[in-house]
This record gives C-alpha cells, structure tokens and sequence, in this order.
C-alpha cells in the first residue's frame, strides 16, 4: 500500500454490515441517464426496473376511488382548456377570414366559394396542429393542460408517471372516437372506478 492509504480515519465497516433484511438495489437500477435533481416527470428508458417496487409506493390501479379525477371535474377543465385554446384560435380565424376577403368573397360565386374552402380548410389544419400540440405537449411536460392542472388533476399512466409523446398523441385522437359514440365514451368516466374514458382505455 501507498504511504498513507488508508487515509487517516477511514474505519472498516462494522460486522454485520449490511444489516440483516437489507435489500440491494436490483439490476439496472437506477436506470441510464437518470437524473436524481430532475426526480419529477417523464420516466427515463428503463425505469422502473423490471420488478422493483419502492416500499409504500402505490400504483394508480391501487389507489383508492378518491384520487381519481370524475366526470364532472374533467368536464370543467375541458371548459377551461376550450376557453384558453378556443378563444385565441378564433380570433385569429376571423383575423385570417377578413384579411383574405374569403369571408366576404364566399357569396360570391364559383371562385368565391372556392377561395373560401380554401381558406377555411387552411384554418381547419391549423386548428388540428395547434390543438394537437397544446394537448400532447401539455400532458407530457406537465402531466396535464392548463384547465386539469388548476384543477389539481393529473394524466398518468400505469406506473403514476407522464404519458409519453406516443401514448399522449393516441390519446388525444381517441378523443375522436369517445365523441363520435354520442358523446359516451366520455360518459363511462364516471362508472369506471378508476374514472377513466374510452380514450384512456385505449
């Protein structure tokens, strides 16, 4: 051994450690680029580990009917979603209508109606992409939009961590199927126990 090695201080440990019960961490844990400043969010690859499960965690299939968000609530919170998306996508269609003459031109014939439609599915397609951004984005960084997260909801998955940009854009077009069924697929939120849609089984 090199001339002072051990350093000064440096105590063995002690017989019977690690104590008897004690559990070591199991393989892959914690997983790569796991970062313990950045605890909240969205699940690095890999974790959880296959079989680990912190003592007194619950997973959201365990928790009791309480905690979860129902029908009327989220029903609020899409009010409130409608109202911070809508509101603003709706001046900007007149804005862009006024603008083009689309809306002033739709009477006016053939080339009238067909600048219009023009115009009108222009608008259509960006409504979609800004919607689908607003929705998918909000749910993965922040695990819910605006109107769920005054609310006190979250959008987890099964392990209680944000949805991941695949599952949070199929969710958000599932939405479409929950309405087109007469609006049922939303309805059967508040007789699941979980308090979840069509679209969140899906």
């Amino acid at each position: 051994m090199a001339g002072g090695y051990p350093p000064q201080g440096y105590q063995q440990q002690p017989q019977g450690y690690p104590p008897q019960g004690y559990q070591q961490q199991p393989q892959g844990y914690p997983p790569q680029g796991y970062n313990p400043q950045q605890p909240y969010g969205q699940a690095p690859q890999g974790y959880p580990p296959q079989g680990y499960a912190p003592q007194g965690y619950l997973s959201p299939s365990q928790l009791p009917e309480q905690c979860f968000g129902g029908f009327w609530i989220r029903f609020v919170a899409y009010i409130i979603d409608s109202l911070v998306i809508g509101v603003p996508l709706q001046i900007i269609s007149l804005v862009v209508l006024s603008a083009t003459g689309a809306g002033a031109n739709a009477v006016g014939g053939t080339s009238g109606q067909a600048a219009f439609s023009g115009v009108q599915m222009g608008l259509n397609l960006f409504n979609m992409l800004v919607s689908l951004a607003y929705f998918v984005g909000m749910d993965v960084k922040k695990g819910g939009t605006l109107g769920k997260l005054a609310l006190g909801l979250r959008v987890v998955d099964e392990q209680g961590m944000y949805l991941t940009p695949g599952r949070a854009i199929g969710r958000y077009f599932a939405k479409i199927l929950s309405a087109c069924l007469l609006l049922i697929g939303f309805i059967i939120a508040g007789f699941d126990r979980q308090k979840r849609s069509l679209h969140d089984k899906l």
